[in-house]
């Protein structure tokens, strides 16, 4: 994989400072890049700050509330003076059955997961024309494709992430700033919104993808930093290639 397409780029990833957001943080900026982390939490982003060095920019942003990704997108041009690279990376990941969810369960869900993107995808459109071209990954989940019970709301949430990639890819294509779905199947470590879940809900969610055979379809799981390299080095393609979408998932 080639340092020199990455290097001096401007990335931006949301959900930066943890899990795979970190280690494609961390991968942008050994290729090269400037890369600015959006998180709700100020000590989380400082942190993964501290440690990855310098060229990274901590930013405070719930990317569910536009008028916060206007603010933190203006910091990031008056920090590094445009963007080249936007990786949707933050996700709600909750389980519940529907007819249970409560109301802020169900918006949270779609907010962050749809409406974010879309208002960071909002942003960063401009100013990539301004460069002549850029990169949007919007990642997705194994869930797109085969919802797990309990999970039928984040599955329609990232199966919406992909209808509007799709749709997005036709309509910027002109414009040099490519479009990928990068969809990902089970990774090793914690899952911060995992352990949020109310007491009881994970060992019933587990029950319930082993009845409906989704447990046997999940795999191992895979190192989030070579989730992470897959990821990069579809942005680190010549322009001339687009990769449309891309699947990862344990051998």
């Amino acid at each position: 994989m080639s340092t020199s397409s990455l290097q001096g780029k401007v990335a931006v990833v949301t959900g930066g400072a943890l899990g795979l957001g970190r280690q494609v943080t961390a991968q942008l900026l050994e290729q090269g890049a400037r890369v600015a982390i959006l998180g709700r939490t100020a000590a989380t982003l400082q942190r993964a700050a501290d440690e990855l060095g310098e060229h990274l920019l901590p930013v405070v942003a719930d990317v569910a509330d536009p008028q916060q990704v206007r603010h933190a997108f203006a910091k990031i041009v008056t920090a590094f003076g445009g963007v080249d690279i936007l990786v949707n990376n933050a996700a709600v990941y909750q389980a519940f059955g529907l007819d249970e969810a409560s109301d802020e369960e169900l918006q949270t869900t779609f907010a962050v997961n749809v409406l974010g993107p879309s208002f960071c995808i909002r942003e960063a459109i401009p100013l990539m024309r301004q460069r002549g071209g850029g990169d949007i990954v919007n990642v997705s989940s194994e869930s797109a494709r085969a919802p797990f019970p309990l999970l039928a709301a984040y599955a329609a949430s990232k199966a919406a992430l992909e209808t509007l990639s799709a749709g997005l890819r036709n309509e910027l294509r002109a414009d040099g700033i490519r479009v990928t779905v990068f969809r990902s199947g089970h990774m090793n470590g914690d899952n911060t919104s995992v352990l949020s879940w109310p007491e009881g809900r994970l060992q019933r969610f587990l029950e319930a993808i082993e009845l409906s055979g989704h447990g046997r379809f999940v795999g191992a799981g895979m190192a989030p930093q070579t989730v992470a390299r897959a990821l990069v080095s579809a942005i680190a393609l010549p322009r001339e290639a687009n990769v449309d979408f891309l699947e990862v998932r344990p051998a």
